[in-house]
């Protein structure tokens, strides 16, 4: 993650060595633009290219049903990738102190494992705990029924560039 990456000292000289050596780096925001800027990479080389969802069509399944979930449930929903950087355990902790006074409350939580250690974690975080689902890996086509299945998307980051989940 760029904007992590350059703020630990032990990172930032090879970062900006494979940055200043590429022949193109491209960016999602102006922000990290200017970043790279400041960071003397030569802004010819560096292109902003904004994300946008894609929603493919799809027939839209009511997730809670499958899973069980009452209609009258708060349910959140953790989407991205399982990295220390998504900060999930915070989500966790929260939600479980939550639920002691909101008995309705079920998080899902959906994301390909890209960092184990963090999978773990979150593993040990949500064992023994009913009302929380790892639902691993969401196809692309079922993203549109996950999220017509949820009250509240969160989104925990310590760092984001443009978040596929709130533009979606």
């Amino acid at each position: 993650d760029l904007y992590i990456d350059l703020l630990e000292k032990e990172k930032k000289p090879f970062i900006l060595e494979v940055l200043t050596d590429s022949r193109a780096v491209t960016v999602f925001k102006e922000d990290a633009f200017s970043v790279l800027k400041n960071a003397d990479i030569p802004v010819n080389k560096i292109h902003v290219i904004h994300q946008s969802p894609f929603l493919p069509d799809a027939p839209v399944i009511d997730m809670r049903k499958t899973l069980g979930i009452r209609e009258q449930s708060a349910v959140f929903l953790l989407v991205g990738a399982l990295r220390k950087v998504k900060n999930y355990g915070m989500a966790i902790d929260v939600l479980k102190k939550a639920k002691r006074e909101h008995p309705s409350i079920h998080l899902l939580i959906a994301g390909a494992v890209i960092e184990e250690s963090e999978f773990q974690e979150v593993s040990r975080k949500i064992s023994g705990e009913d009302w929380i689902v790892y639902l691993g890996e969401v196809p692309r086509t079922s993203m549109r029924s996950l999220y017509h299945s949820v009250d509240a998307v969160l989104n925990t980051s310590q760092s984001e560039s443009e978040n596929n989940a709130t533009l979606e």
